[in-house]
């Protein structure tokens, strides 16, 4: 895109926000990283959750700022709601399979904190499974689709929740 049409489109915040998204999509999305960057640290949470969308979970670019900006989020339970799910699911798809100790404890932690948002705990839940590396597929085909945490989806995965929790007593 050329510059003078990205000016145009930056004067509305909702088909910026699609550009981008559309554009970590395309094929030109791993080429326009710059781009993607440019509004990591923008004043509106709505782009800024682009920003993490595109260069965390869909092009899963594994870089310290971005993990930095990413967990900012991910701890303030005052931040915008959108922002807060792309970013834990973000982390959750950059480090899928990797068992990152810092990231599992954090999300264990969120996911057992009885002042956590309820609606909040399904984006930590699977992406505590995701940095274990169990497949968002995997984790539908054994609860199917859920917008709560409760103990019958627990009890579902105390297998792989213990394996973390001894993962987590084991440490790096």
């Amino acid at each position: 895109m050329k510059k003078k049409d990205l000016k145009l489109i930056e004067q509305d915040e909702s088909k910026l926000y699609r550009y981008l998204v559309n554009l970590a999509k395309s094929e030109e999305g791993s080429s326009n990283v710059f781009l993607f960057e440019k509004y990591l640290n923008h004043n509106s949470e709505e782009l800024r959750s682009a920003a993490i969308f595109s260069l965390l979970f869909v092009l899963k670019i594994a870089n310290e700022a971005y993990r930095q900006e990413a967990l900012k989020y991910v701890t303030d339970k005052t931040a915008d709601f959108d922002l807060r799910q792309w970013s834990i699911s973000g982390l959750a798809q950059t480090y899928f399979g990797k068992d990152d100790i810092q990231l599992l404890q954090l999300y264990l932690k969120h996911l057992n904190d009885s002042t956590e948002d309820e609606d909040i705990k399904p984006a930590f839940l699977r992406g505590l499974l995701n940095l274990h590396g169990v497949k968002s597929k995997n984790i539908f085909l054994k609860v199917g689709a859920f917008n709560k945490v409760n103990n019958q989806i627990l009890t579902s995965f105390s297998p792989e929740i213990s394996e973390i929790n001894n993962l987590i007593r084991k440490g790096p």
